[in-house]
């Protein structure tokens, strides 16, 4: 495994490098591996940029993550070279996630590269700080992979989250650690974003009028069959005559629920469902902080 890693990232940088030559141009660059779409930060603060910056979205989930077929890593493997060639010809890249060739390679000294992580606080153990755990990170393979390293600056929703980011990241310059909250955080005051929000998701869930509304929102797990008996136990004795139970499953879960009792939604973002949400059950999702 170590060869073959290291195989890869020597010859990933050879053609970084005659790419590198290419010109910069006045180009900023999103980069997510949370999500096949883009999200609500990327679209709030890219709407702004594109006013004056040329703006590129690459937005990729490696599906099953350390568990993907040969195809399905092969496939973001030549997915890899486009992240590639946009990073060679940026002035900046935003990240919300962990992208291996932000770590894996050698950029232009002028690539500003900010880490601006998707949550808004912690609720769990994450990056270094997991190493070793029984859904954590293997330390061989983060350290082959150089995990979180190159990061110019780092944003946190707020200065008590610095330290947890430090620790995730393994990134101690504290100077380069920057309190910005997430640009979604805006919207959270914003009386017409909240009536239109509403009656979108009531035009499709006309039933959330009815009863009080429990969201339930998990983080993602690896073994999402063992989620699944634990959410066979909460469905059992959950009281569907006086409450709606809306799912939100993370973004990278493949759980399939058929229950005509639940609202399993993917039209909304979980954010977006809190303006309908009476009771949330979070299971260490950080949506907790936006509640």
């Amino acid at each position: 495994m170590k060869y073959i890693m290291l195989l890869v990232k020597f010859g990933l940088n050879i053609i970084y490098f005659f790419l590198k030559l290419l010109p910069t141009q006045d180009k900023i660059l999103f980069m997510s591996r949370q999500s096949n779409k883009i999200s609500m930060d990327f679209k709030l603060l890219g709407k702004q940029l594109e006013k004056k910056h040329k703006v590129v979205y690459l937005c990729k989930t490696l599906d099953g993550k350390d568990k993907a077929s040969f195809k399905t890593r092969i496939n973001y493997g030549f997915y890899m070279f486009k992240q590639a060639y946009h990073l060679a010809t940026s002035k900046v890249c935003i990240l919300d996630t962990y992208i291996p060739t932000i770590s894996l390679l050698k950029h232009k000294k002028s690539l500003v590269i900010i880490q601006m992580w998707h949550s808004n606080g912690t609720m769990k153990k994450f990056g270094y700080t997991s190493m070793g755990k029984k859904e954590g990170n293997n330390a061989k393979v983060a350290e082959y992979m150089g995990m979180h390293k190159n990061y110019t600056y780092i944003f946190a929703s707020g200065d008590a989250y610095k330290e947890h980011l430090a620790k995730g990241f393994n990134f101690f310059d504290y100077d380069r650690i920057l309190t910005y909250s997430l640009p979604r955080i805006d919207l959270l005051n914003d009386k017409k974003y909240e009536k239109e929000t509403k009656e979108k998701i009531y035009k499709k869930y006309p039933e959330l009028k009815k009863k009080i509304n429990v969201t339930y929102a998990p983080t993602f797990r690896d073994d999402e069959n063992s989620f699944k008996e634990e959410l066979d136990k909460i469905i059992k004795k959950f009281n569907f005559k006086k409450y709606n139970l809306i799912l939100k499953l993370h973004p990278l879960s493949k759980l399939k629920i058929d229950n005509p009792n639940i609202i399993v939604d993917k039209s909304f973002s979980t954010f977006n469902m809190l303006f309908v949400t009476d009771k949330l059950i979070s299971e260490y999702s950080c949506i907790i902080y936006e509640a």
